[in-house]
């Protein structure tokens, strides 16, 4: 393969839910919404649908391969290596990419381009190890506030009195920057920043009352996100496309045709 392509961002790149149409029980179920999906998830009709799986079967896995990323390599001569995972942010990803660029290293292993796919920016992480000393990600965001734990929505409501919307908007940007120089210090060169969602990220961002303070400037500036230019991120669609798009599944993510839309989109933006 001529080229080799690292992703790390969230459940749009892990394919979330795309694995949900091989379950009877989905259809039985016929979530709408976010409440109703989890109803589905923890059903004794799916859990026995997942135990029926055959041996190996792995959701996440299964999901990823239906993802962009996957249709990309399969459309391209490329390896792309998808580290993205459903309900995480920048906190775990600098973890993540520092580990796998210390690992590509002592392979020799050569990243062509870096793509950092982003969209909420209130998202945390914190870790702990398992039974076989390796390293657990806890993700939790604003949606662990109802469906988390009980330590979890007592962690994620201390950290909102303690921190402002700027704090939570400032270290998401820290943490993309970091990303960004871990990779420019692997020497990456080609690092593409692109958004999952055009419209949280080009609207949401510029209503935060803090956008042009000095320090919060400087990030954006650093990163090259010029709110006022929709191409200044790779972003998934122009905004007549997202608008057409309404078959959102019921956590709030697409479709595998979107996904093999995005694929070809992100095939001629790289040049590959």
């Amino acid at each position: 393969m001529s080229k080799t392509i690292y992703v790390i961002g969230d459940s749009f790149s892990a394919g979330s839910e795309l694995e949900d149409i091989t379950f009877s029980s989905y259809y039985q179920y016929k979530p709408k919404d976010r409440n109703e999906y989890y109803k589905w998830i923890v059903s004794k009709e799916y859990k026995n649908e997942l135990r029926a799986k055959p041996e190996g079967y792995n959701k996440y896995f299964s999901e990823m391969k239906r993802a962009w990323p996957a249709k990309l390599e399969s459309i391209t001569d490329t390896q792309v290596i998808n580290r993205a995972h459903s309900g995480s942010g920048p906190a775990m990803w600098r973890a993540k990419a520092f580990t796998d660029l210390l690992q590509f290293k002592k392979n020799d292993i050569k990243i062509d381009t870096a793509i950092i796919q982003i969209h909420a920016y209130d998202r945390d992480c914190l870790y702990d190890v398992d039974t076989n000393e390796k390293t657990i990600y806890n993700n939790i965001g604003l949606t662990k506030l109802i469906y988390g734990t009980g330590a979890e929505k007592v962690y994620f409501k201390c950290r909102l009195m303690l921190e402002s919307i700027y704090g939570s908007f400032y270290r998401f940007l820290i943490d993309i920057a970091s990303i960004k120089n871990s990779f420019l210090n692997f020497g990456i060169t080609d690092i593409r920043i692109m958004a999952s969602d055009t419209k949280s990220i080009m609207g949401d961002w510029k209503e935060l009352p803090f956008i042009n303070y000095p320090d919060i400037k400087q990030l954006l500036d650093h990163l090259e996100f010029n709110l006022d230019s929709p191409t200044s991120l790779l972003t998934m669609w122009e905004h007549d496309i997202h608008e057409q798009v309404l078959q959102k599944l019921p956590m709030g993510h697409y479709p595998e045709s979107v996904h093999d839309e995005f694929a070809h989109k992100m095939k001629t933006i790289l040049n590959l």
